[in-house]
């Protein structure tokens, strides 16, 4: 399975229209939108408020903003979230 950076680079490069495979330099043409990846996923590293509380209304909630944080981390930087969660505070009973 392809990382969430590969399919929404692969993702941008369908919607401008261009074959993700094509030759672009010496790589698929696909590579070529990770900064635009990389710069969305950064941006969205901190949730807004109110995805935080749509997160808290859920069952058995983990440090909300934590959580997603190491998710988007683990999207862009490729640690991985059991790493990313160690310490996390589960407010699990």
């Amino acid at each position: 399975m392809s990382s969430p950076m590969e399919r929404a680079a692969r993702a941008l490069c369908r919607l401008d229209g261009n074959a993700e495979n094509i030759a672009f330099g010496r790589q698929p043409m696909w590579k070529s939108y990770i900064p635009e990846v990389h710069a969305v996923l950064t941006q969205m590293r901190d949730p807004s408020t109110e995805m935080i509380a749509a997160a808290d209304s859920l069952a058995c909630a983990v440090d909300t903003a934590a959580q997603w944080q190491a998710m988007i981390d683990t999207a862009i930087f490729g640690t991985g979230l059991a790493s990313a969660l160690e310490g996390v505070q589960s407010s699990c009973l």
